[in-house]
C-alpha cells in the first residue's frame, strides 16, 4: 500500500537491469518468443503500447525497465499480496501499417537532417493516424495485436489469471483510448 509520507517510488531504475530476477524473461523453458518459462504463474500481463516506432534493440531496453520497474514496485508496495506480473509490449509500427518511409525519405529536406529525422519520427506517425484511410488500419492491427499477445499468454500459460493492464503513452494512448471507447459494450 503507498504510504503518504513516503515520497515517489524510490528512485525507479530506468537503465536496464544489470541482474535478472528469479522469474526472469527468457529463462530456461522460456517458449520462442514468449519471456518466462512455460510453468511459470503469470498473475497480471501489462502490456505496454507506446507512440512512436522504436528500433529492436531500444526495445528490449524499454521492456527490460519496464519489467524492472513493475517488479521494484510490486516488490515494495505489493508485499501482503505476492505477484507475478508479466510486461510486454506490441510494435504495431512493424505491421505494415506506418508511414511509408521510402516516400518520407524523398520528400524530406536534406538541411538539418537531425531535427528533420526527429520530426518525421514523432510528427508523422500522428499525421499518419489522424488520416481516414489509415487510422482504422492501425486501429485493426493494435486490436488484432492485443488480442493475440493475450491469446498466447492464455495458451503458453496455463497458470494465467487473464487479468491485463494496458500501459500505453504518446500515440500509444490515443489509439488505446479510441479503441476502448469504439468497444461494443
Amino acid at each position: 500500500m503507498l504510504d503518504a509520507a513516503d515520497p515517489a517510488p524510490d528512485h525507479l531504475d530506468r537503465s536496464p537491469p544489470k541482474q535478472q530476477p528469479a522469474a526472469a524473461p527468457g529463462g530456461e523453458g522460456a517458449p520462442p518468443g514468449l519471456p518466462w518459462p512455460k510453468d511459470t504463474v503469470i498473475d497480471h500481463l501489462v502490456i505496454c503500447v507506446y507512440g512512436n516506432a522504436m528500433r529492436e534493440e531500444t526495445l528490449a531496453t524499454y521492456l527490460a525497465t519496464m519489467r524492472a520497474n513493475s517488479a521494484h514496485v510490486a516488490d515494495k508496495y505489493l508485499d501482503e499480496r505476492p505477484m507475478m506480473m508479466a510486461v510486454d509490449a506490441i510494435d504495431w509500427h512493424h505491421s505494415g501499417v506506418s508511414a511509408p518511409q521510402d516516400t518520407l525519405e524523398q520528400i524530406t529536406l536534406q538541411t538539418v537532417q537531425g531535427l528533420r529525422a526527429m520530426a518525421n519520427d514523432v510528427w508523422l506517425d500522428i499525421l499518419y493516424y489522424t488520416s481516414p484511410k489509415y487510422k482504422y488500419a492501425v486501429l485493426d492491427t493494435v486490436a488484432r495485436m492485443l488480442s493475440d499477445t493475450v491469446a498466447r499468454y492464455r495458451a503458453t500459460y496455463p497458470q494465467f489469471s487473464g487479468k491485463v493492464s494496458l500501459f500505453c503513452h504518446a500515440l500509444g494512448s490515443v489509439i488505446v483510448h479510441d479503441l476502448l471507447w469504439h468497444q461494443k459494450r
